[in-house]
């Protein structure tokens, strides 16, 4: 019984996966289906361990694809199970998937910059440098958007020359192209 319980979790560990690799190569309808059918299964077992981690990358592919609605129930019930279980590993993305989904339903700025805020302070006192730098990226994009390029600059400038490899991940390309813009 608990040897078919381990296959069952680590199915459902391969089919959130699966989905978001279907998610990210454009079938957003079928992976983002398997991404929440498998997340809800490991729910109704019980299973907590890495869920955080799942439901953050469903609200972030729900984000990709334009659902805001469906990301902040998935951020809602990782925000949810990562205080139960004490686990913060995740909270400074859940924040910032949340102000980026809040972002596109037209929430007002300073309630979104709040987020993104939440999100850099988080990461600083983790010292999660990549977590660091993606809340920067967002507050940054907002500040631009609101006129504010210096801001943004003086946000997103110091992340971005903290790393000296992997200039090449989207993360850092993204912030490379976001200050020769400012």
């Amino acid at each position: 019984m608990a040897l078919d319980a381990e296959r069952f979790m680590g199915t459902e560990c391969g089919l959130i996966l699966r989905g978001w690799a279907m998610a990210q190569q454009g079938d957003g309808k079928e992976g983002l289906a398997l991404m929440r059918e498998s997340a809800t299964e490991r729910l109704a077992m019980g299973v907590c361990w890495y869920q955080p981690r799942y439901l953050r990358m469903l609200a972030e592919s729900y984000l990709q694809h334009g659902s805001a609605d469906e990301g902040l129930v998935a951020i809602a019930e990782a925000k949810e199970l990562a205080a139960r279980a004490e686990e913060h590993i995740w909270e400074a993305e859940l924040n910032r998937i949340e102000g980026e989904l809040r972002r596109i339903q037209g929430l007002p700025a300073p309630q979104i910059e709040a987020l993104f805020l939440a999100a850099l302070e988080i990461a600083r006192d983790q010292n999660a440098k990549s977590f660091e730098l993606r809340a920067a990226l967002s507050l940054a994009k907002l500040w631009r958007d609101l006129g504010r390029r210096a801001e943004a600059r003086e946000v997103l400038a110091p992340f971005y020359g903290w790393f000296t490899e992997g200039l090449d991940t989207p993360d850092l390309v993204a912030a490379e192209v976001l200050l020769k813009d400012l």
